[in-house]
């Protein structure tokens, strides 16, 4: 009988059972075919019983040192009585059981904050368009370092400190980015809500901690508008912007209170010269938004048209699109409101609508007007709701009345 060995093993091929001749029971089985097998197995007889057959596992899984200890393992349980076979099943239960958390567990480290928004965001087929947008700007700025860890790995404790991180800076840039966040995790609450516990990324949604723990900044509303010691200034600046679309955009969004991108979206087939009115479609509150084209707007209008590059009124540089961002400009008229004494005038697309809100009562505009013009709807009532939404020649009379205030102070200087 052969001494089971590594060194006998590997140079021993022939098929056939060896029995080693150092531990009585302990034998390499080499099966017949191209494929040869080898395993390791115990041959013996459990006291008191009959003789049983026990294989230990593969060469290969297993080598003749490691065989040989687990050997004389059984070897020893079946001297006491004890068949090493009754607990085989469970052995093998427990190891498909550890391979299936070992597989959930590298899961949820492949579930990155990154992969989890790429997800949401191709999934999320009801979900705006500028809201994606927003929810991605804000994540990928203020949580630009989390993007690429597994979203099981983020606390309540790290939200908690980002959160104030964020909103030490600004609080209305710490409440998009977290409340995007927030609705993240619910989603992956909701999708995951129907696997087995262990397959399942996350247990709960950390970013309810700053409901728990009060956490929550109120963001202050913003009051700012261009007062009238500054109209004449911001005007005179606007004109003489080297291009005329932002000139033309700018003043636009000042006399019609429309919201940036409801303003730059305007498609040319919204643009309905012969009933004097224009539509701003799929606006912040999910409906269309028509207004009354006054005069002035339509000037701007019949420049934009002769400038037509594509359908949109206020184009892309280049492409077939609409523009995006106008900060560039707003940092020129800035500049060029900048004097001796006199600080520029910092301005944004929502101030200007502000500046049109605050305007509206000094020409003692009602505030059934006002919303209507601003496209501020009231859901809970539905009179006003169907009123705003209904008929833009009620507002002609006093968009055009505002308007004529702004202009006459404005272009006063």
């Amino acid at each position: 009988m052969p001494n089971i060995t590594i060194e006998f093993v590997k140079r021993t091929n022939e098929p056939g059972t060896y029995r080693d001749e150092k531990l009585p029971g302990f034998t390499l089985f080499i099966g017949k075919g191209e494929s040869g097998i080898k395993s390791y197995q115990v041959n013996g007889r459990i006291k008191g019983g009959r003789p049983i057959f026990y294989t230990i596992g593969r060469h290969g899984t297993w080598n003749a040192t490691t065989a040989r200890e687990e050997a004389g393992r059984i070897l020893r349980l079946m001297a006491e009585g004890i068949d090493p076979r009754a607990g085989k099943s469970e052995v093998k239960a427990a190891h498909v059981e550890q391979i299936a958390l070992d597989k959930a567990e590298a899961a949820k480290s492949e579930f990155t904050l990154r992969r989890a928004f790429e997800q949401w965001h191709a999934e999320s087929h009801k979900t705006k368009d500028r809201t994606k947008e927003l929810y991605q700007q804000m994540i990928y700025k203020h949580l630009k370092d989390w993007l690429d860890l597994p979203v099981a790995e983020i606390t309540a404790q790290m939200v908690a400190d980002r959160y104030n991180k964020v909103a030490d800076v600004s609080v209305g840039s710490a409440g998009n980015t977290f409340r995007a966040l927030r609705m993240l995790f619910n989603w992956l609450l909701i999708r995951q809500e129907d696997l087995p516990a262990a397959e399942q990324i996350i247990v709960k949604n950390p970013v309810t901690v700053l409901h728990r723990r009060d956490l929550w900044r109120e963001l202050k509303p913003r009051t700012k508008f261009i007062t009238k010691k500054e109209l004449p200034r911001w005007f005179q600046a606007v004109q003489e912007i080297d291009n005329p679309m932002y000139c033309d955009y700018f003043q636009f969004v000042l006399v019609t209170g429309l919201r940036l991108t409801e303003a730059s979206k305007l498609h040319w087939a919204d643009i309905d010269f012969d009933n004097s009115v224009f539509t701003a479609r799929d606006t912040k509150n999910g409906s269309d938004h028509t207004l009354p084209m006054t005069d002035f707007t339509r000037q701007i209008f019949e420049r934009r048209l002769a400038a037509k590059k594509n359908d949109f009124v206020f184009p892309a540089k280049t492409g077939t699109g609409y523009f995006r961002d106008a900060r560039h400009w707003i940092r020129i008229v800035k500049q060029r409101t900048q004097g001796p004494g006199q600080a520029g005038i910092e301005f944004t697309c929502h101030m200007l609508r502000k500046t049109l809100s605050n305007y509206a009562m000094d020409v003692n505009l009602t505030d059934g007007q006002r919303k209507m013009i601003l496209n501020h709807t009231n859901r809970a009532d539905v009179t006003e709701h169907h009123y705003t939404t209904k008929d833009a020649e009620r507002m002609r009379e006093p968009l055009t009345r505002v308007e004529k205030y702004i202009l006459e102070i404005g272009l006063s200087g």
